[in-house]
């Protein structure tokens, strides 16, 4: 029973972990903090930018895209984007993003980031 009890308890946290370590927003902009550093993704029609403060920090992002007028339901993947703290990515002309998804390191530790616009 006892050990039933542990298996229970350990899954709780790694859930715990998991939705701590990671955010997802509808309104265009995501904010959290790793070890006191911000992360923060923001997305519009045309642009879409994750920035990660702190020195030696590391962004990627992932843009998804769709036909300009057309429907958000049907995203298209963009090539991620890595470099150091500040990352922006533009559809190209007649696509608008959809939806971002960002990953930041910072300290040996990393955020994720979803918004959409």
């Amino acid at each position: 029973m006892l050990k039933n009890k542990r298996k229970r308890v350990a899954a709780l946290l790694v859930g715990c972990m998991v939705l701590g370590s990671s955010m997802s927003v509808f309104a265009g902009d995501a904010v959290d903090y790793i070890q006191g550093k911000r992360i923060s993704l923001s997305v519009s029609a045309r642009v879409a930018t994750a920035e990660t403060g702190g020195n030696y920090a590391k962004t990627t992002i992932n843009g998804y895209r769709h036909i300009t007028g057309g429907s958000a339901n049907q995203l298209i993947a963009m090539d991620p984007k890595s470099g150091p703290q500040s990352i922006t990515i533009y559809p190209p002309n007649g696509w608008d993003i959809g939806k971002a998804k960002s990953v930041h390191w910072y300290a040996g530790l990393y955020g994720h980031l979803e918004a959409y616009k």
